[in-house]
């Protein structure tokens, strides 16, 4: 029978940063194959967590069957230098521009038009205002 891998990502908080080395031995022994490790980045945390007010986040990517997710993530649960973790199954990136995109475009659009519009003189304005007021 052939193995079917499907691809999953795994963020986390460690207590040091040398626990990632318990992070990536447990992904190994349980039939995961990394493919990609983020760097890893001390930070302060917002409140504590098990008692820590500061962590190490990374991320990595990473193949494995969908029925060895569950006793991963039950592995990793079990394990005390890692705070917290989040395996998610990443979207799939598409050719699609982003909305923030978008709306850089159209504010770099109404910047340019403001930039063309000159600014009236007094009587150019007066003569409006009396347009307006007719």
């Amino acid at each position: 029978m052939e193995k079917t891998l499907k691809s999953y990502e795994i963020s986390f908080l460690l207590k040091s940063e040398v626990d990632a080395a318990v992070l990536v031995k447990k992904l190994s022994d349980l039939g995961a194959e990394i493919s990609k490790e983020g760097p890893i980045e001390h930070i302060n945390l917002a409140y504590p967590i098990k008692r820590e007010t500061s962590a190490y986040f990374g991320y990595m990517n990473f193949n494995a069957e969908p029925g060895v997710v569950k006793s991963i993530n039950d592995a990793l649960e079990l394990e005390t230098k890692i705070l917290r973790f989040l395996i998610i199954t990443p979207p799939i990136e598409k050719m699609v521009p982003r909305r923030n995109d978008y709306y850089r475009q159209a504010e770099q659009t109404t910047e340019a038009a403001k930039a063309k519009v000159e600014p009236l003189s007094n009587a150019e304005l007066e003569e409006k205002l009396e347009e307006i007021l007719k």
